[in-house]
């Protein structure tokens, strides 16, 4: 992909990926993966450059377990530190269990500039989960019942812990495809430097909370269903409520229409605030293969308007034709971060050439 210069603001660009896999026998495949990104024309400098590269691949033992994992580093002029990336987990997947663990290590700049890295600075993180599903015979009109749980805890490479995880869930689905649920969470954060909540102040230092979710969603199968969800608990010191209440419409297989709304009552020891999320979703299937979908936010503490429509026309493995429109516009005068319209078109083509 080619991009324009912008005069005297930014030189044009050029993007490359390259991504190659072989397939094994019983689920497995290695593969390699190559991102480049350069500055090119009269504007552009001889270290305006950023590649990344990896090896990942996958391993099948018997029918239910695998193992899988990835190692990469990426190429920066300017940073000369941990620039690797690796991950390895494991999971076992059976009619009534499942269980995963692994572990991950990104170095300081690992800095993968065509991409995103969800969580910057360095880090190794553990992560371990356990689910459980069954199915009950006359058990209070359950249907199925799915209690989880999953633990995830981050530190950094001076071995201090950042963030702690532990999640415990109950799912119950009746047999009217009605739904319940609850969770508890265990969560501690070590906040290294200021930032903010919508506007409210965090200081730094080491953060330890709880909340509690409870939900409820009416026959999912129904033309009209509806749902809610109440989160209590801690944060940074403070308190949070959030109340989420949704309805879904739906004409047979084609039409699907939800609308959901989001309140959170946020009370923090530097101040309170309370933000508002109003979404809208649509999606229209004109066949199995053809669809639309859309999507429309209002987002107070953002203070922004969004919307997005995505056409696509599939063919196998995912792959097709899409067409998408991004907006995103301010309320009133501000005009936020991001703003602006965008038209994108992606067509993809699977190819075996090995074959």
């Amino acid at each position: 992909m080619q991009t324009e210069d912008i005069g005297g603001i930014a030189p044009a660009h050029n993007f490359s990926v390259a991504r190659a896999r072989r397939e094994l026998p019983n689920r497995s495949s290695v593969g390699g993966l190559f991102v480049n990104r350069i500055a090119t024309g009269r504007q552009a400098r001889a270290d305006d450059y950023n590649r990344t590269y990896a090896v990942d691949g996958r391993w099948g033992i018997g029918e239910n377990a695998m193992v899988q994992g990835f190692i990469g580093r990426t190429e920066t002029p300017g940073r000369r530190g941990r620039d690797h990336a690796l991950n390895v987990s494991g999971n076992y997947s059976s009619e009534s269990w499942r269980l995963i663990t692994g572990y991950q290590e990104n170095g300081e700049d690992f800095n993968p500039e065509v991409g995103f890295v969800r969580r910057t600075g360095g880090f190794r993180k553990y992560d371990l989960g356990i689910n459980n599903t069954s199915r009950p015979d006359g058990f209070l009109m359950f249907q199925e019942l799915t209690p989880h749980m999953s633990f995830t805890r981050f530190w950094n490479f001076d071995g201090v812990m950042e963030t702690s995880f532990l999640h415990l869930h109950f799912v119950g689905e009746f047999e009217d495809s009605s739904s319940t649920g609850a969770w508890y969470d265990v969560k501690s954060e070590q906040v290294f430097r200021t930032f903010s909540i919508s506007g409210i102040p965090v200081a730094p230092g080491r953060y330890d909370f709880s909340e509690t979710n409870y939900s409820f969603r009416y026959n999912r199968s129904a033309p009209i269903s509806f749902g809610v969800s109440t989160t209590v608990g801690g944060l940074f010191g403070g308190d949070i409520v959030t109340v989420r209440p949704s309805v879904r419409l739906r004409y047979n297989e084609t039409l699907n229409l939800s609308l959901s709304y989001s309140r959170n009552d946020i009370d923090l020891p530097a101040g309170s605030t309370i933000t508002n999320l109003t979404s809208a979703r649509i999606g229209y299937n004109l066949s199995p293969r053809v669809f639309l979908q859309g999507l429309m936010q209002h987002n107070d503490s953002a203070g922004l308007w969004s919307s997005n429509l995505r056409f696509g026309w599939l063919r196998d493995a995912n792959t097709g034709l899409f067409l998408v429109y991004n907006d995103i516009e301010g309320i009133s005068d501000y005009v936020p971060v991001g703003a602006g319209r965008s038209l994108l078109l992606k067509f993809s083509y699977l190819l075996n050439v090995l074959n």
